[in-house]
């Protein structure tokens, strides 16, 4: 039932009529796109996407930091390999 209030609330919005004060034109309230030149206070909603923001950046640079680690140490390894060989052939 509620669903519905709101719905009726918002076709209501399409039956007042307010006038532009920059152009003098009519419109409708549901045709307005508003906005607030002031400082909106921040809800919680905000602090949310801006945690999880910070935290996707966090775990890109984290994938970006584990691909270079990954890289320097098969690097390393492939530096090893000669010796683990001469080692090998050494010992027979």
């Amino acid at each position: 039932m509620s669903n519905n209030l709101m719905l009726d609330a918002f076709q209501s919005f399409r039956r007042i009529l307010c006038i532009c004060p920059h152009c003098g034109e009519m419109v409708r309230f549901s045709d307005l796109h508003l906005r607030y030149l002031g400082k909106v206070p921040k809800t919680w909603l905000d602090d949310y996407e801006s945690k999880l923001l910070a935290q996707t950046k966090k775990e890109e640079a984290f994938e970006e930091e584990k691909e270079k680690i990954r890289e320097a140490s098969i690097e390393r390894g492939r530096k090893k390999v000669p010796q683990l060989v001469q080692k090998c052939l050494c010992s027979v």
